[in-house]
């Protein structure tokens, strides 16, 4: 039920926001400085979409836009993070992932009440 399905979109808030400070920490602006943090962001990133999978049924049913919304973005934040090996330079800013992670919490709040 939903207050679960709260739960659960609050940990893949956590997750997502964990790996946004791993990014961060990854690069020292395009330059690689800790490649470790870069595969630990990954795995977050990864977990949260897997987490995402198994709610999406139920969140189309509640909001399908705000559904969309978080789905279309993780799936960009998964792209731009194809892997646990860090790339030769960042695919994305630190301002887009700081973006894209707060559109996912902003979109997963309208599930909150």
């Amino acid at each position: 039920g939903l207050p679960r399905t709260v739960q659960k979109l609050e940990i893949i808030i956590l997750l997502l926001q964990q790996a946004q400070a791993e990014y961060e920490e990854t690069w020292q602006g395009a330059e690689l400085h800790e490649p470790a943090e870069y595969e630990d962001g990954f795995a977050f990133v990864q977990l949260a979409k897997a987490e995402l999978e198994s709610l999406y049924p139920e969140l189309r049913s509640r909001d399908p836009i705000a559904a969309e919304q978080i789905e279309r973005t993780v799936a960009r934040l998964a792209g731009d993070w194809p892997s646990p090996e860090p790339p030769g330079k960042p695919a994305m800013s630190q301002p887009l992932l700081r973006a894209l992670v707060t559109a996912v919490e902003i979109n997963a709040r309208r599930f909150f009440n």
